[in-house]
């Protein structure tokens, strides 16, 4: 009997992990441009920054607080600030099929970010959340709000009541200004919850071409496999 009862309980095990081995990933779901289809696939590539030691070893920035958090609080206060959100809002409802609500479950969200990164750069991020169907490219979308966050909301010029002469502010400023990278993040949800797309671009510096990466799925389809992760 309990030789027949320790078979039946292998015979479940071993059932048991062939079901979990075959569970598969959400599939991915195309996405409705040709230009955000054409988009690589997968997980940013961080290494596209290069590193830089500027910041690290800078004395007045690494001394406590330190002045560096001082000023990447600062930097994020400025991206939150409601009306840089506002600017943000406007970039991209101009390119979405309905304003703010996509529906009534999944409210728009926008949110501004600041990091230090491990190759000692300030990374300054948006990330955009449940936005509706868009009208354009997501590319379109995300490079507006690069240029909308670098051009018109200038954050590296927000170092804060610092106490610096004049041309100590200013090599501060263009410090943190030449080791800034800007990166954003649009996600869509359409078909009432059931679709999500993400597209995401980073520029690793100051002027460098934007890197674009995707990434969607469909809750309903998780017994296929997904070709892109």
């Amino acid at each position: 009997m309990k030789f027949r009862t320790i078979t039946v309980i292998s015979i479940l095990l071993v059932v048991i992990g062939f079901a979990f081995s075959q569970k598969k990933e959400p599939r991915e779901v195309p996405f409705l441009y040709k230009e955000d289809s054409q988009v690589a696939s997968g997980d940013v590539d961080w290494s596209a920054i290069n590193e830089s030691d500027a910041l690290k070893k800078d004395a007045f920035l690494q001394a406590p607080m330190t002045h560096l958090e001082y000023v990447l609080d600062r930097l994020e206060q400025r991206l939150n600030r409601e009306s840089n959100i506002n600017l943000i809002l406007a970039t991209i409802e101009k390119s979405l099929s309905t304003r703010i609500t996509p529906n009534k479950w999944y409210p728009l969200k926008i949110e501004g970010e600041t990091f230090f990164t491990k190759e000692g750069k300030v990374r300054l991020s948006y990330d955009i959340k449940n936005a509706s169907t868009p009208t354009v490219p997501l590319k379109n979308i995300c490079r507006d709000v690069i240029e909308a966050l670098i051009f018109s909301i200038s954050p590296y010029s927000e170092t804060g009541p610092l106490v610096l002469s004049n041309n100590e502010k200013l090599e501060l400023e263009k410090k943190v200004r030449d080791n800034i990278v800007y990166f954003v993040s649009v996600h869509t949800i359409t078909d009432d919850g059931k679709i999500n797309h993400w597209l995401r671009c980073l520029q690793p510096a100051p002027g460098a071409e934007l890197i674009y990466t995707k990434h969607s799925y469909d809750v309903r389809k998780k017994d296929t496999e997904s070709d892109e992760k």
